[in-house]
C-alpha cells in the first residue's frame, strides 16, 4: 500500500513492492539491492514466504548483504525503525533482529471462502482477525473484530498498537475503530496510519 511504501522510505529504504500472491524472484530481489545506494545491504523481506528468495539472492549480488528475517509489515517496521546510520552492518543486523521477537502482527480482513482453521470459523464474506498468522476470532463488524482480536494479543507489558488502516475501510471508519481500542485498551498507546494496503482492513502491530 502507498502509505507503508511511504513509511518505509521516509527512514530511508529503498522499496521493493511485491504482494502475497505476487512474490519477486530471486532476480527482481537481487535487482533491488544493487539498485540501493550503499555497498552494505540489509534486507527487510517483510513476509515469511520471499525469505528463500532473499537469502538466494545474496548470492546473485556483488554487493554485501545481510538478510534480517521479517515476516510481516509490522516486524519489517519494528526492525527498520532500530537501524542506526553509525553502526556497523553486522551490528544494525543484530539490533534489527532482537527487535523482531518484540512485536507482534495481527491482521483483519474479509474471509475469500467459508473456512475453520484454529478452532474459529467464519462464512464467506466475514471478517477474521489473525494474530501472527493464526485465526483466533471472526464476525460480521471489522471494529468488533479488531478489539476482539487485540484482546487475545495485547499483555501487560504492551505499550504501543499501530493500526495501518486500508482495504474497504474509510479514514472516519478507522478512527472510530481506533477510539474504541483506546477505551478498551487504556494502558497502551494506539496510533492510527493510513497503510493503503489492497485487502486488508486492518495491519496491526502490537509491541
Amino acid at each position: 500500500g502507498e502509505g507503508l511504501v511511504r513509511i518505509f522510505r521516509e527512514h530511508g529504504a529503498t522499496v521493493l513492492i511485491a504482494g502475497d500472491t505476487m512474490n519477486p524472484s530471486v532476480q527482481e530481489i537481487a535487482d533491488a539491492i544493487d539498485a540501493a545506494p550503499s555497498s552494505n545491504v540489509i534486507f527487510l523481506p517483510n513476509n515469511r514466504n520471499i525469505l528463500p528468495a532473499a537469502e538466494q539472492a545474496t548470492a546473485v549480488t556483488s554487493k554485501t548483504v545481510t538478510v534480517v528475517p521479517t515476516a510481516s509489515i509490522p516486524e519489517g517496521i519494528g526492525a527498520l525503525l532500530e537501524f542506526v546510520q553509525t553502526l556497523s552492518l553486522a551490528d544494525n543486523a543484530e539490533s534489527m533482529t532482537e527487535a523482531i521477537s518484540k512485536v507482534r502482527c495481527g491482521e483483519v480482513c474479509s474471509a475469500v471462502r467459508s473456512v475453520k482453521l484454529d478452532g474459529v470459523e467464519a462464512a464467506e464474506g466475514q471478517i477474521i482477525g489473525l494474530l501472527d498468522k493464526k485465526m483466533v476470532v471472526s464476525g460480521d463488524d471489522a471494529g468488533a473484530v479488531l478489539v476482539d482480536l487485540l484482546r487475545a494479543a495485547i499483555t501487560p507489558e504492551s505499550e504501543l498498537v499501530t493500526l495501518y488502516w486500508g482495504g474497504p475501510m474509510g479514514e472516519e471508519e478507522a478512527e472510530l475503530a481506533a477510539e474504541s481500542v483506546s477505551d478498551r485498551f487504556g494502558h497502551v498507546e494506539v496510533e492510527l496510519l493510513p497503510g493503503g494496503q489492497p485487502h486488508y482492513h486492518f495491519i496491526v502491530s502490537i509491541e
